[in-house]
């Protein structure tokens, strides 16, 4: 399996009402030619590998402008042997892409596109710049550039959302065509500005996460991962790396790689980062202090996709019997959380619900 690169791009324009990032106030010039000249050194320095996929994600790697995002990607392009189809992602907001012709001639072919939602009160809720009519506006703009490749975002169980107000969101969205589109529940950390608003309860909350399954479903998305839905042949196929173990290289403050079976990452402080950075010779990736079990995480990654574990395929991989966490899968097929096909188990839709749950469970009983 080839590798995956992803460029961490660590800039907000402010800080939004559900996360907490680097919060600037306002573009900034030389920071931002700083971060660029950084981040192409790093790559400049790393091995050279065969990799199929690119994902420029953050933070908002829009804000970048599109003449430094392509010099970050011809960088990856000099260090780097790239297939002649890779998957070339931008994470961008709706107000940030300023040149999508300029980014679809530098060979981006994918933007997943931060909407969250198609109702602007809600939009104003979390913080967000732009009005649903502009992030409409933004994919007639990437169509026209040539891209025929977009995921939107969604968030569910928003502060006084209500069922309504998701049926809405979600029709809107199907209604521009995407070919991929991604649902979250809003979680939120001590800190932020929303933190500790009442949210919809955790039935409305599966209410929501069932009827963007079915609603996706009758538009011809497949749920394959349990916040992604993509249309035949567009699943997102640099996240799907993650899921199936495969090594990726991060570049960026805080970013991580999984490099033949050893985590890496740097630090996550921007001025650090930019400190190393202009060091010779450059400070080499941290090794990770936390090193999850093997099996474990294979079990815990794929129970997030729909094909979910195949037991064979487990026992050839660990030398382990599947036959303990067999028997913990098998109690909640009787709860209609879990489906079983010869020796292949996958959560329902209502099991990925509560698929913390359910994973937490199934290391405890074993």
């Amino acid at each position: 399996m080839t590798a995956g690169i992803y460029i961490h791009i660590p800039f907000c324009v402010r800080k939004c009402a559900y996360c907490d990032f680097y919060s600037l106030p306002g573009p900034d010039g030389t920071l931002y030619d700083r971060y660029t000249d950084a981040v192409c050194r790093e790559i400049m320095t790393s091995s050279s590998v065969y990799a199929d996929t690119i994902y420029f994600g953050g933070g908002t790697p829009s804000l970048l402008g599109a003449s430094r995002l392509t010099r970050i990607l011809d960088t990856v392009r000099t260090r780097f042997d790239l297939a002649d189809d890779a998957e070339i992602t931008l994470e961008a907001n709706p107000l940030d892409v300023d040149d999508p012709v300029r980014l679809r001639a530098a060979g981006f072919n994918r933007v997943s596109l931060g909407i969250q939602s198609a109702r602007d009160g809600e939009l104003m809720l979390l913080g967000r710049r732009h009005t649903f009519a502009q992030a409409v506006e933004t994919v007639r703009m990437l169509r026209h550039a040539g891209f025929d490749n977009l995921s939107l975002d969604l968030m569910y169980a928003l502060p006084n959302q209500t069922l309504g107000d998701w049926r809405e969101s979600v029709a809107a969205i199907v209604a521009l065509e995407p070919e991929h589109i991604s649902c979250y529940a809003l979680t939120l950390s001590e800190g932020v500005r929303l933190y500790g608003t009442p949210q919809p309860d955790d039935n409305t909350q599966l209410t929501m996460f069932l009827y963007a399954d079915e609603a996706l479903a009758r538009a011809g998305y497949a749920h394959y991962e349990i916040s992604n839905f993509a249309q035949p042949g567009y699943e997102s196929r640099h996240n799907s790396k993650y899921w199936l173990g495969a090594d990726y290289y991060g570049f960026g403050p805080a970013a991580h790689s999984f490099i033949a079976g050893t985590r890496y990452a740097r630090p996550p402080e921007l001025m650090r980062y930019l400190t190393e950075m202009s060091r010779t010779p450059i400070t080499s990736r941290e090794v990770t202090e936390e090193h999850p079990d093997a099996a474990e995480e294979y079990l815990m990654l794929r129970l997030r996709m729909r094909a979910g574990i195949d037991a064979a395929d487990f026992e050839a991989r660990f030398g382990r019997p599947f036959e303990p966490f067999a028997r913990v899968l098998e109690r909640y097929i009787r709860e209609e959380l879990v489906i079983r096909d010869g020796r292949r188990y996958a959560l329902t839709p209502r099991g990925m619900f509560v698929s913390n749950a359910v994973i937490a469970e199934l290391f405890a009983d074993i």
